[in-house]
């Protein structure tokens, strides 16, 4: 992703530029496609930007809170991608709600694992 798409799509988002730059690559090579593949030439087609740059930026949130969930909990980050998202995203709410529950973390990636 070039600054000029990083800036375009914190602009789109209404994010800052960190915060997409803070994403990992497969993220921001996704909103890179996205720049490419969709031709702005009405507003149904920005709203279709808008829609998945959104998505692409909340999962990529939700991967910057695993990443935190992995070091704090000592639960192995590979295994928290491997997840679904909906679980990934229980994980990480849960983290930022109280970070101290560590066997919750646990009972939540063994449920989605069995």
């Amino acid at each position: 992703m070039d600054n000029n798409q990083l800036a375009e799509a914190a602009k789109i988002l209404g994010v800052s530029e960190d915060s997409i730059s803070a994403m990992d690559d497969e993220i921001k090579k996704s909103m890179t496609a996205v720049f490419e593949t969709i031709s702005v030439r009405n507003d149904e087609d920005k709203k279709a930007v808008f829609e998945a740059l959104d998505n692409l930026w909340q999962k990529g949130s939700v991967y910057i809170g695993l990443d935190e969930v992995a070091k704090s909990t000592g639960i192995l980050l590979v295994t928290l991608r491997s997840l679904d998202y909906d679980t990934q995203q229980a994980i990480v709410y849960e983290f930022m709600m109280d970070s101290s529950h560590t066997e919750r973390f646990y009972d939540l990636v063994n449920k989605a694992l069995a």
